[in-house]
């Protein structure tokens, strides 16, 4: 169940928002992504209160959100331009800033570690009194 609302993340966005599209699938994605980082935060025994998540959850929408919908980087017509800086990374960025537990960052880059014996097999290892 969503944390966030509709209005939450288009307060967010402002004037990113395009004014037409649904966001409810972008607070659904975010409302799994944010369960993921529960649970993780939870396994290292970091408490996030229900605030934390729903502030996650809201900013990682609006990170969703501009993904797939980027804002102008510039745009003219006539004798009129101008740029702006806004990328995804932005909103993502203040979810990491909320999330105490780094799991945020670790869900979004997929961090694992991996650990593999190289040496002999048990039955083929000789204890250390019997080596040279």
């Amino acid at each position: 169940m969503a944390r966030t609302t509709v209005s939450q993340v288009q307060g967010i966005l402002g004037a990113h928002w395009n004014g037409t599209t649904d966001l409810t699938s972008y607070i659904e994605l975010a409302t799994v992504f944010v369960d993921n980082v529960a649970a993780c935060a939870l396994s290292k025994g970091v408490v996030l209160t229900s605030t934390h998540l729903e502030l996650i959850e809201r900013w990682m929408a609006a990170h969703y959100y501009l993904r797939m919908d980027p804002t102008y980087k510039s745009r003219s017509t006539a004798s009129a331009s101008g740029s702006w800086n806004t990328d995804a990374k932005d909103y993502f960025n203040q979810a990491l800033g909320i999330d105490i537990s780094g799991c945020v960052n670790a869900l979004q880059n997929r961090f694992t570690a991996n650990l593999e014996w190289l040496g002999k097999p048990p039955s083929e290892q000789l204890p250390y009194h019997s080596r040279d």
